[in-house]
């Protein structure tokens, strides 16, 4: 049997239109990485990577400050990069840029799966 190769998760995109119906509404823990004029950089690739290691587990979005720019305020988001750790519609958790990783890593052994 051939083994099967695993795509890398997409980090999907949420704007003003649709955020509380994708974060708010989310029965899962939500990641929403603020980002302004949001590129596909460094930063994405590691938001695919853990996206793909807690698939089904931890939702994440990015949002793109410049163009949803009513999502940022309402939150309060001033500077970028700025990563928010939502959980049943409610803010549990609200990082700068220096601390983006520290939460991934957070999600990963809270939510991550355990050696059986």
């Amino acid at each position: 049997m051939k083994p099967t190769q695993q795509k890398p998760a997409r980090v999907s995109f949420v704007d003003d239109s649709n955020f509380d119906d994708l974060v708010i509404g989310a029965s899962l823990p939500t990641v929403v990485v603020f980002r302004y004029l949001a590129t596909g950089d460094g930063l994405t690739k590691t938001l695919e990577e853990f996206s793909r290691r807690l698939s089904q587990r931890v939702v994440f979005f990015e949002l793109d400050a410049n163009r949803s720019p009513g999502t940022a305020r309402r939150f309060d988001v001033i500077s970028f990069p700025y990563a928010m750790l939502f959980s049943r519609g409610v803010i549990e958790r609200m990082v700068n840029e220096r601390a983006i990783l520290d939460l991934l890593w957070h999600l990963e052994e809270r939510f991550g799966q355990k050696d059986e």
